[in-house]
Parts: structure tokens; C-alpha cells; sequence
């Protein structure tokens, strides 16, 4: 166990925008290349969310 208190980690992100599960599939199959890293953007900026939100960015 880590005991650290100036690590936060942020465990599986998923494309969701305004509670709607986005770019459902696989990539490649489902859904294209574009919309995977439409997909990644999304969850960036989720986690980015979740941070400010439950710490702050004045506290990184």
C-alpha cells in the first residue's frame, strides 16, 4: 500500500459525455481510427475533470 498523499491515480476513463457512453466497438471495426482518438480526447479531458474536481489543479 502506498502511503504517499502527493500520488492521485486515475483508474479506467471512459468516452462519456453528458452521461452517453460514446464511440462504442472496437477500433478498426466499429469504430474508425478518427473516432478512436476522438474517443481518447474524450476520456483526457474526463480525467482531467475528475482531477480538478476532486483536487484541484492548484494542488498538482
Amino acid at each position: 500500500m502506498n502511503t504517499r498523499k502527493d500520488i492521485a491515480y486515475v483508474a479506467i476513463q471512459f468516452p462519456i459525455l453528458n452521461e452517453e457512453y460514446k464511440y462504442q466497438g472496437r477500433l478498426g471495426e466499429e469504430i474508425t481510427t478518427d473516432q478512436g482518438f476522438e474517443a481518447m480526447e474524450l476520456c483526457t479531458l474526463n480525467i482531467l475533470a475528475q482531477i480538478d474536481a476532486k483536487i484541484g489543479f492548484e494542488s498538482i
